[in-house]
């Protein structure tokens, strides 16, 4: 069903208008000042044709500073604790490559040395830096570093 172009042509017309006068109504109204009404007090005589008392003097609003005075969050009274961090121990440097001798007291151990690229050979009681041979086993051995001690075990590739 077809429209007739005429029909159309004035409907298209009437939208026109239509819509142009909203907006020229809300641009009016948009930019129109707004005049603020001071209305005087109660407590205040003021009697018509008389000067108005906030032209004579600018009045002042008293603001209670109270009214902002809320509390909009409440902080939880958490009183702060001193945290313990707990101690990181020395990272193990060494290598345990080998052990070797046959009997627990002629045992010696080869150990590399990856921070100074060096192989040392050590046997029970001897030391690299802060740490100390303390045992030698079959298959591991034991170091300290001043009261702790560490575990090194041969790999069962490096084992067999």
């Amino acid at each position: 069903m077809m429209i007739d172009p005429r029909l159309e042509q004035q409907l298209h017309r009437v939208l026109r208008i239509s819509v142009s006068f909203a907006v020229i109504a809300v641009l009016v109204w948009a930019f129109t000042p707004f005049h603020a009404q001071v209305v005087p007090s109660a407590d205040t005589s003021y009697k018509p044709g008389a000067e108005s008392p906030s032209e004579s003097e600018p009045q002042v609003i008293a603001v209670d500073a109270e009214f902002f005075d809320l509390v909009l969050w409440d902080v939880p009274n958490v009183q702060q604790q001193a945290v313990v961090k707990p101690r990181i121990p020395k990272p193990i440097i060494f290598e345990l490559l080998a052990i070797s001798g046959g009997r627990d007291a002629e045992r010696s151990v080869v150990m590399y040395d990856s921070q100074e690229d060096i192989v040392y050979t050590l046997a029970v009681g001897e030391s690299i830096r802060e740490f100390t041979v303390s045992e030698i086993f079959s298959d591991s051995i034991s170091i300290t570093s001043g009261s702790q001690v560490h575990r090194l075990t041969l790999d069962s590739e490096d084992a067999s």
